[in-house]
């Protein structure tokens, strides 16, 4: 099974310095391997990026073969067969919409999107889902070793989407900050371990330029504004209020 990477942004954004980008780049050629290796060596750059390319899927579809899920990115494996695949979002955009078989389909971008995927077999259609974390389990990532400054400003849109969404929030937390966001973020599940078993998993980072962590360049707002941009959080969350122990 090959894998294939997919835009929601325009691909000329990515490939800047890279390729001639001057003139549109046909649909049917962005699965050329040419651009396919470029997309991947600028995910590998990535923490994360190798596993959520190469781990299994794990959301079933109840279609043998069909897996569909949301970690780090939307992940679709599709099974050999007469398949057609369209993937947009609620606003009506289409980001895909292509015949394929035997693939495991990547989004390159890894923040909040309200997908929305429609899967046809033989001209009918046989699954479609749009992107809705709630009473689903839902893993935030941060920096390996997040300073105290950047957590306190990322946690508030985490809590915010917990409420949001009414679905359950985990985060890996270092042990010189459990303590302190147990006190103040006592819904918020800290683990661990990092797997790909959730229905979605996000990665708050600022990163500079095209990537595809982000929908802004992180140089142009503040660290709590763009968490809130990640994962599509309207308003700006309460400040925490902490209370010394």
């Amino acid at each position: 099974m090959r894998t294939l990477f997919f835009c929601a942004r325009d691909i000329r954004d990515y490939l800047k310095g890279r390729i001639d980008t001057g003139k549109p780049i046909p649909h049917e050629l962005i699965d050329a391997p040419a651009i396919q290796k470029i997309l991947l060596d600028l995910m590998k750059i990535y923490p994360h990026c190798k596993a959520g390319c190469e781990l299994p899927i794990c959301g079933e579809t109840g279609i043998e073969g069909l897996r569909l899920d949301f970690n780090f990115g939307l992940r679709l494996e599709v099974p050999a067969g007469n398949f057609h695949v369209r993937i947009g979002d609620d606003a009506g955009q289409i980001f895909f919409d292509q015949d394929i078989s035997d693939v495991r389909l990547i989004s390159f971008e890894k923040y909040f999107i309200r997908w929305q995927v429609e899967i046809f077999r033989d001209g009918e259609e046989i699954f479609s889902h749009t992107f809705n974390p709630e009473g689903y389990s839902v893993l935030f990532l941060l920096r390996d070793y997040p300073p105290l400054g950047d957590t306190l400003a990322l946690f508030p849109a985490l809590e915010e989407f917990r409420r949001n969404f009414n679905c359950e929030v985990s985060v890996p937390v270092p042990e010189y900050l459990k303590e302190i966001i147990a006190n103040l973020y006592p819904a918020i599940k800290q683990v661990d371990r990092v797997n790909f078993e959730h229905y979605a998993i996000f990665f708050l980072v600022a990163v500079m330029g095209d990537l595809p962590y982000l929908p802004v360049d992180s140089r142009n707002d503040s660290l709590e504004r763009i968490a809130s941009r990640v994962i599509e959080v309207n308003n700006l969350p309460a400040k925490p209020i902490f209370k010394p122990t």
